[in-house]
């Protein structure tokens, strides 16, 4: 339960106005665990369409950094523009299953080797 004293100072009522939206914020948001090629992420999310976007741009960011790379290494490691992969992890686009699965994988099985 959420309790609001009133004063006359604008910063604080900013603050408790803060507090107030993240307390409700976080009773609406839902955590799912993601397992994709044997790695586990956590993802929050307020809705299905909030969900898919979300979903996608932080596995993809959680594979990367799992794999210890920047953008710019990881994109010249696969091969991809590095446009593509910022815009993946920012979530302006939503990349194919697939290819989520596949640099997972790959990422998976050259961790495995000990490649990287």
């Amino acid at each position: 339960m959420a309790v609001i004293s009133f004063c006359f100072d604008t910063y604080s009522l900013s603050v408790y106005y803060i507090v107030i939206s993240v307390f409700f914020w976080r009773m609406i948001m839902t955590t799912y665990v993601c397992n994709v090629e044997g790695l586990e992420f956590e993802v929050e999310a307020t809705s299905q369409k909030d969900w898919n976007q979300r979903m996608h741009s932080y596995l993809i960011r959680g594979i990367r950094i799992e794999a210890g790379m920047s953008r710019n290494e990881f994109c010249e490691w696969l091969g991809i523009p590095y446009r593509t992969l910022q815009e993946w992890e920012l979530g302006d686009r939503i990349m194919p299953e697939y290819v989520l699965n596949l640099i997972a994988y790959k990422v998976a099985m050259e961790k495995k080797a000990g490649k990287i």
